[in-house]
């Protein structure tokens, strides 16, 4: 698959994720809005992440802090704005 037609593929499979949450929230009668959706970030190369960090998603998970530490400089835009103390 060319690089142009791959550069929207996790922003759009995350606007799916969400809108199924979304589609059983409301089944169950509970807000969406309550629930939080933890992107997992582990073995997915920084470009991957950008692309939903850049389609605002900014809660993401990880096993080990060093891990997300390494990654935090070429992905986000501040680890404090990532990392809850």
């Amino acid at each position: 698959m060319a690089a142009s037609a791959m550069d929207d593929v996790a922003a759009t499979a995350l606007q799916s994720v969400l809108q199924r949450v979304k589609q059983a929230a409301e089944r169950s009668s509970r807000a969406s809005d309550r629930i939080r959706m933890v992107a997992v970030s582990k073995t997915e190369p920084d470009s991957l992440l950008r692309e939903v960090y850049d389609v605002d998603h900014w809660c993401f998970g990880e096993n080990y802090v060093q891990e997300i530490v390494e990654k935090a400089p070429q992905v986000f835009i501040s680890i404090s704005s990532i990392i809850k103390v």
